[in-house]
């Protein structure tokens, strides 16, 4: 999903400028680009950017960028942050955000989550969380659950206890509940890597890169410096394996999801750090 750009986006700024859309173009220029024949697609393009109909190509990715699960996949509990510079960034749950918090907590202008009815965006402020109910969690024990209404929220309380909190207490939490929930996470990513070399195997990787992926000269190790400094997040090794590179061939749709990640994440364990 992408985010509509807002007419004060920095971005848009620069790309109206850059394309004759100031407010301050003169008469001279204005009549050298009728005469170039190009007033019709500028003055199109120039509407919508205005209109903020356009979308930035890369504002939000597929997967979370700290531990690579897809977006989609976890779409209800995803929290969403706008920085400084007018980039955004979607994060699967509120574990990761907590951590890009923590990290980056003066860049970041606007917080919004999932509503975990419907899945659209809502501002973080605005939201209901009910907070360590028997919903399963995501990257965490202590689930976390976004609702648009008090209305929605007490209803699945009702269904399934917890405590419904709203922001910025349920980001207190995620930030409290951050070294307890790696630990767990250390352990169950440790398993999901085992079943990821079974996936390599089953996929063939090992022909080229080894058996487990240590190298035999056809293809880079993944147990070698140089491929860690290359493959330096766990996106760049899901791309790869999905796009390919070189010689190696592309395995968009031939690996599910869970495949590619418990891929990922085995390759990401036997790098060097």
């Amino acid at each position: 999903m992408t985010t509509p750009v807002s007419p004060t986006h920095p971005l848009l700024k620069a790309t109206a400028k850059s394309s004759g859309c100031s407010k301050n173009r003169t008469e001279q220029e204005d009549k050298g680009m009728k005469k170039r024949g190009v007033p019709g697609g500028v003055g199109v393009l120039c509407l919508l950017l205005m209109l903020g109909t356009l979308s930035l190509a890369g504002v939000e990715k597929r997967w979370c960028p700290l531990c690579g699960m897809n977006l989609e996949m976890f779409r209800k509990t995803n929290v969403r942050y706008t920085f400084k510079d007018g980039t955004s960034q979607r994060y699967c749950s509120w574990h990761c955000a907590a951590i890009v918090y923590k990290k980056r907590k003066d860049d970041i202008v606007k917080v919004e989550v999932a509503d975990f009815v419907t899945g659209k965006f809502i501002p973080a402020d605005k939201a209901y969380y009910l907070v360590g109910s028997d919903l399963p969690g995501v990257m965490t024990v202590r689930s976390k659950k976004a609702f648009a209404s008090l209305e929605e929220a007490k209803k699945f309380q009702k269904e399934h206890g917890g405590k419904i909190v709203r922001y910025p207490e349920v980001l207190e939490m995620a930030i409290e509940d951050l070294p307890k929930d790696m630990g767990l996470l250390r352990v169950k990513m440790s398993k999901k890597a085992q079943i990821g070399k079974k996936v390599a195997e089953a996929k063939g990787c090992f022909k080229c890169h080894g058996p487990g992926g240590k190298g035999i000269g056809k293809a880079p190790a993944w147990t070698s410096p140089g491929f860690a400094k290359r493959m330096s997040s766990k996106i760049k090794i899901k791309k790869v394996i999905l796009e390919g590179k070189g010689k190696m061939p592309s395995f968009e749709g031939k690996i599910s999801e869970k495949e590619l990640q418990a891929l990922m994440l085995y390759i990401w364990t036997i790098r060097p750090k």
